[in-house]
C-alpha cells in the first residue's frame, strides 16, 4: 500500500525521530563505560560509511564545493554532540533530548542576526515561554536525584541546543552549494578527524559489550539522518517539521523503561513548554522559509 505524500512525511519523521532516541540510548548506555569522544568517534565513522552508500544508491555528488561554511557547520555540530552525548550520561534521557531541543529557538531567535531573516511578532514570547520551560527543567524538586554533575549535563545540554541551532543556520546557506549527502559526509569525517586522537589514545573498544553499543549508535544515527532527508524531500517542513519533537517523547519512554528514570512534576511541565513552544517557532520559521533550490 503505497502512503499518501502527506501521511507518508509524517511516518518518516516519526521513524526518525524513533531512531534518534534509539541512538541517544544507545550512547547513554555507553556513555556508563566509555568516553566521550570514542562515543562520537565510532559514531562518525559508521556515519560515514552509511553516508557514501546512500550518496551512491540516490546518485548525489560528494564533493565538497564551500570548505569554510562546511568547516564552520561541522566545527559547531561536533562541539554539540560531545555536549549532547556528555549530558546523555548526567541527566535522564528525555530531560538531555529536550535540552538539545531547545535548537529550534536559537535558529529563530539568531536567524535575524545572522541571516538578515524577518521574525514573526510571536518569535520573542515563545522564546521567553520555552526558556521558563528550561528553568524548570534545570531546577527540579529535592524528590528527585540526578545525580553530582546534573546542574553540570543541563548547561551542557543546553549549550548543544545552541550550537546546535548554530549549526543549522550554517545549513541553510549550505542548502545553496552543497548536496545532503555532501553535508552529512563532511561533518561525519570533520568529527572523526576532530576525535581521533582522543578516541583511540586507549587503543580499540572490546568488541563486547562496547562495539555492540557503538553499532547501536552508529546505525541508528545514520538511520535517522536518512530517514529525516526523506520525510523533508517528500514534504514541507512546515508540516514534519513540528512532528520531530515526538525524539522527547520516545526519549522520555526510553528512559523510564531502560533506565528506570523518573522526573518530577516541574521538569514534565518545562518540557511541555519546551515543545510547545519549539514546535510552533519551528513551523512558523519553516512556513516562511524559501524552498530550497
Amino acid at each position: 500500500m503505497v502512503l499518501p505524500k502527506r501521511l507518508a512525511g509524517v511516518v518518516w519523521i516519526l521513524v526518525a525521530t524513533g531512531c534518534y532516541a534509539s541512538m541517544a540510548a544507545f550512547t547513554k548506555r555507553a556513555m556508563a563505560d566509555m568516553d566521550v569522544f570514542e562515543v562520537v568517534f565510532w559514531r562518525s565513522v559508521l556515519v560515514t560509511v552509511i553516508a557514501v552508500i546512500a550518496s551512491r544508491v540516490v546518485g548525489e555528488s560528494l564533493r565538497p564545493r564551500h570548505w569554510g561554511r562546511l568547516s564552520l557547520r561541522s566545527g559547531f555540530g561536533l562541539v554539540a554532540m560531545v555536549l549532547y552525548f556528555w549530558c546523555l550520561g548526567e541527566i535522564p534521557l528525555g530531560v538531555g533530548t529536550t535540552l538539545l531541543y531547545t535548537s529550534p529557538l536559537f535558529t529563530v531567535l539568531l536567524s535575524g542576526v545572522v541571516l538578515g531573516e524577518a521574525r514573526s511578532k510571536m518569535t520573542l514570547p515563545l522564546a521567553l515561554v520555552a526558556f521558563v520551560g528550561v528553568l524548570f527543567i534545570a531546577w527540579p524538586d529535592g524528590e528527585v536525584s540526578w545525580g553530582s554533575n546534573a546542574t553540570l549535563g543541563v548547561a551542557a545540554g543546553l549549550g548543544s541546543g545552541l550550537l546546535a541551532g548554530l549549526a543549522y543556520l550554517t545549513v541553510r546557506k549550505l542548502r545553496e552549494t552543497e548536496t545532503s549527502s555532501g553535508i552529512v559526509l563532511f561533518f561525519a569525517v570533520f568529527s572523526c578527524l576532530g576525535t581521533a586522537p582522543l578516541a583511540l589514545r586507549n587503543g580499540l573498544p572490546d568488541l563486547w559489550p562496547h562495539g555492540a553499543l557503538l553499532l547501536g549508535v552508529g546505525v541508528f544515527a545514520g538511520l535517522g539522518q536518512l530517514a529525516m532527508t526523506h520525510a523533508y524531500r517528500i514534504e514541507k517542513a512546515s508540516l514534519v517539521g513540528p512532528f520531530s519533537y515526538a525524539q522527547i517523547v520516545f526519549s522520555f519512554t526510553l528512559g523510564a523503561v531502560l533506565f528506570g528514570e523518573r522526573i518530577d512534576a516541574w521538569t514534565v511541565g518545562g518540557m511541555a513548554l519546551v515543545i510547545g513552544a519549539g514546535a510552533v517557532l519551528s513551523r512558523q520559521a519553516n512556513a516562511r522559509a524559501p524552498k530550497p533550490r
